[in-house]
């Protein structure tokens, strides 16, 4: 007011503004804005999502968070890592049922082969024991697989040779061709078995054209 006392008011003025500048500003909400911006999107479903969250709680300095979430994001991947090497253990005990129907005894031993490392470099207990009851499964198999690739083979033989008895049929392939089923039949008549299985194959079907005969010349004369 005109001809009032101001002198009061701007000494008040006067020690606010010292006040003032003789204190440091607070940047507390700018910090925290700028942390909020460099904050990593958080997908609790997903471990590598909650490893980023939690590297950045550690450098926030929220060494709680940092540890909670690192924590949940190392027990998730082990859950996802045990559930994909038990998809996988289930794929190849399929493929090992295949095998032995079809008396594959090659693949189905290695099919043993990998479960057996699959049980050595299981990081549980409890998978090593599953895998090594998988591998003694299939290896439960192989014998029987093994008579049925054998009895495969005597009858691939025996296709063979009734080609190659076939004159007019084998005479008219290519050469080549002829050379090729000449080394597949000596290629399987040297595997274990086969060459005896053959044998007592050949035998049965001269008894079984022996006994029809002599049932074809009794029914005759009984005419």
């Amino acid at each position: 007011m005109a001809g009032s006392d101001q002198s009061k008011n701007l000494g008040g003025m006067l020690s606010q503004m010292g006040s003032t500048l003789g204190r440091a500003p607070d940047i507390s909400q700018l910090t925290k804005n700028i942390t909020n911006t460099t904050r990593p999107k958080l997908d609790v479903n997903d471990p590598t999502s909650m490893e980023a969250y939690a590297g950045w709680a550690r450098d926030t300095g929220n060494t709680a968070e940092a540890m909670a979430y690192g924590n949940k994001a190392a027990a998730m991947k082990k859950e996802q890592g045990a559930a994909a090497r038990f998809d996988a253990a289930a794929g190849l005990m399929s493929q090992s049922q295949a095998q032995a129907q079809q008396g594959d005894v090659t693949a189905l031993t290695n099919s043993r082969d990998k479960f057996t490392s699959m049980a050595q470099a299981a990081p549980t207990l409890q998978e090593k024991q599953y895998y090594a009851g998988q591998a003694q499964q299939v290896g439960a198999t192989i014998p029987a697989a093994q008579k049925i690739g054998l009895q495969n083979t005597v009858n691939a033989v025996a296709q063979v040779n009734d080609l190659m008895g076939d004159e007019a049929k084998f005479s008219a392939l290519d050469p080549r061709a002829q050379d090729a089923l000449r080394t597949r039949q000596k290629t399987m008549m040297a595997q274990p078995g086969v060459a005896e299985a053959v044998g007592q194959q050949q035998l049965a079907k001269v008894k079984a054209g022996n006994e029809a005969a002599e049932a074809n010349n009794k029914a005759q004369v009984l005419q």
